[in-house]
């Protein structure tokens, strides 16, 4: 009832088997049978006992299941499977090899620490389990969301780095941002701040226009529990440029007179004459609302290759927002051509330095 065989590919594509008992009182087996060019096209995921709650020093209750396939789903058996674990934590089997379901299968004892993987590699490729745990802020790990700097003002968006941030939750809600997201809470001062992303790895948030300036304590709340309190100081202005992190281009839009149409500065250079729409954080107090727009207190100088732009016609929320910030500047003649550095100054503070392509 049973025959077993070894198959060598000999070059890339599909082929017919067909299995054919000498018994006529046995069935005949068809296949197809898909040779692939390399094991570029092989994946690796976890498919049960990812996330589970980790309690130090034990295994968890379930083992953890990985999947080896291709990219048609097809389950790949005889691969073998290394496991390792983060920090002081175990695994049992350090290697394994995938069954006729392209499925192995190992125990994973957790360590003490805060941020606890198992990592699976086969064939090139790679999988991460995590196993979860009460919430921890990494040093140093509060940071403006723009300048990657730990300056802080109210109206700021902010990340926090760590571990367990979202009792393995991972939502980025809409518009107006919500303060809690099932059960996930970023407490400035005792106050839920408006979540942007939950994950745990990151959290983004916004410093409430609010809150007040002057030292700060934060906290990360989930289900699992509430992080260690961090230290924080809050300052008037903590401005911070937006930026493309591949090729450092500012996040803005080029606009000219008399066209309704913008173009992004990975489109193309900006010249003298036309306009920029700046995107940053962290400018500071606004006007009290009273229409669309909310300038900011303080005017910024903004300076392009070191040269400070004199026509800056508007620095405000960005309409329908709060913590993204919107500077308006007329590009003047004189300007050197390629990739000059843009920075502002507002409130005493600087910002981030960031590139705009002109011509």
């Amino acid at each position: 009832t049973q025959v077993r065989f070894e198959l060598k590919g000999l070059r890339a594509g599909v082929e017919d088997l067909l299995v054919e008992p000498a018994d006529t009182r046995y069935e005949t087996v068809h296949a197809r049978i898909r040779v692939a060019a390399s094991a570029q096209g092989l994946r690796l995921a976890v498919i049960s006992g990812d996330k589970q709650i980790a309690i130090p020093g034990q295994p968890l209750p379930q083992p953890l299941v990985v999947r080896v396939t291709d990219e048609n789903y097809v389950p790949y058996p005889g691969v073998r499977i290394s496991a390792a674990a983060s920090g002081s934590g175990t695994v049992t089997p350090a290697e394994a090899v995938s069954d006729e379901h392209g499925q192995a299968a190992f125990q994973w004892r957790p360590g003490d620490g805060p941020l606890n993987e198992l990592t699976f590699r086969a064939l090139g490729v790679s999988a991460t389990a995590t196993a979860l745990g009460r919430p921890a802020i990494a040093a140093g790990g509060v940071l403006n969301a723009a300048s990657w700097r730990p300056e802080l003002a109210p109206g700021t968006l902010a990340s926090i780095f760590g571990a367990n941030l979202a009792a393995g939750l991972h939502r980025a809600p809409p518009y107006p941002w919500p303060r809690s997201v099932e059960g996930v809470e970023v407490r400035l001062n005792g106050n839920p701040a408006p979540l942007l992303l939950v994950s745990d790895r990151q959290v983004n948030f916004l410093v409430p226009l609010d809150a007040p300036e002057g030292e700060a304590e934060l906290i990360v709340k989930t289900p699992l529990g509430s992080s260690d309190p961090v230290k924080l100081r809050l300052v008037r202005t903590a401005p911070g440029l937006f930026a493309d992190p591949s090729s450092g281009l500012a996040a803005a839009l080029i606009a000219v007179e008399g066209q309704q149409r913008r173009w992004y500065l990975a489109e193309r250079a900006a010249a003298a004459g036309e306009y920029l729409e700046i995107y940053a954080t962290g400018l500071g107090a606004v006007e009290e609302p009273g229409g669309a727009l909310r300038r900011t207190r303080l005017v910024p100088d903004v300076f392009i290759a070191g040269h400070k732009i004199r026509e800056v016609l508007y620095s405000g929320l960005a309409p329908g927002y709060l913590g993204l910030y919107q500077i308006n500047l007329k590009l003047p003649q004189g300007l050197p051509a390629g990739r000059q550095a843009l920075r502002i100054e507002i409130g005493g503070a600087s910002s981030n330095e960031v590139l705009v392509p002109l011509r």
